[in-house]
């Protein structure tokens, strides 16, 4: 999958000539870190948050930002033999950029989750750190890169107390679950493929009636996937998406997973993955 930086936020920063402002003077994202505990207990396991704050108008991007933009990245620094699950992202949403285009993201405020697993040999005493270089691309009516380097120091000790609670429980509700999964009563799935294009539905059944109802398709290697097209009463939605096989390469893919981002009666949030069958390209 080939992200594209939008036209305007080149001709801003390549074409124009503008004296993009420093970063670390005037940051459009602010970065800091927390733990879910005030220690490191040999053995087991500390959830960990990246919180961005975003300027206000300003997005930052999903792991699968659209058809433009860059996805946000941490990379940790780790001590040896610690470890690092997968970065969990929050539930995205959409949003329109000059020509159209849809970009998938954040605005505001996000807080991505990990989980590190402390060695059981930690050294009781020490103070192990670790670091995270977190990345992104800030778009408004132009794009400015940007990246900090966050760390957090904590002692090795037999017990731990926890911190942070309001800030974990919030990012934790904001994760796509199985449990959201329920509330969708029937999910009925087609696949037709055209030459390089399959053109993949989704149909929905809901528990109640739902609202806001969006889809964000993960990144296929070998496939770019269009902007869901929604049409949606009540409680039925009908989701589809073009699969466009890249050239060079024999089939798309196995599978589609779309994450399906809907809010229930009461306001809240609620987001599960689908995996969408694709047909098999000649």
């Amino acid at each position: 999958m080939r992200w594209l930086i939008p036209l305007f936020a080149l001709t801003f920063c390549v074409l124009s000539g503008a004296t993009i402002p420093p970063l670390l003077q005037q940051p459009l994202v602010q970065a800091s870190i927390r733990a879910d505990a005030n220690a490191w207990v040999p053995g087991k396991n500390v959830r960990v948050a990246i919180h961005l704050t975003i300027t206000p108008e300003w997005h930052i991007y999903w792991r699968n930002p659209g058809h433009s933009g860059l996805p946000t990245t941490v990379q940790w620094t780790l001590p040896p033999e610690f470890s690092a699950t997968p970065l969990e992202m929050p539930l995205p949403t959409n949003f329109a950029q000059p020509g159209d285009i849809i970009g998938y993201g954040y605005k505001d405020t996000v807080t991505f989750l990990t989980t590190i697993t402390v060695p059981k040999n930690a050294a009781m005493g020490s103070t192990p750190k670790i670091a995270a270089n977190v990345s992104w691309l800030s778009c408004k009516d132009k794009c400015l890169p940007g990246e900090a380097t966050v760390s957090l120091t904590l002692p090795v000790a037999a017990e731990s107390t926890p911190t942070h609670a309001p800030l974990f429980s919030a990012a934790e509700a904001s994760l796509p679950s199985l449990k959201s999964q329920a509330l969708a009563r029937d999910i009925q799935q087609a696949a037709k493929t055209t030459g390089p294009e399959t053109q993949v539905t989704l149909d929905v059944t809901w528990a109640a009636a739902m609202k806001d109802v969006q889809a964000f398709p993960e990144v296929l290697e070998n496939a770019e996937v269009s902007a869901a097209k929604i049409t949606h009463n009540d409680k039925q939605s009908s989701i589809t998406l073009t699969v466009r096989r890249l050239a060079g390469s024999k089939k798309a893919g196995n599978t589609l997973p779309v994450l399906l981002v809907f809010t229930d009666p009461q306001g809240q949030r609620h987001g599960f993955t689908a995996e969408i069958r694709l047909a098999t390209t000649n």
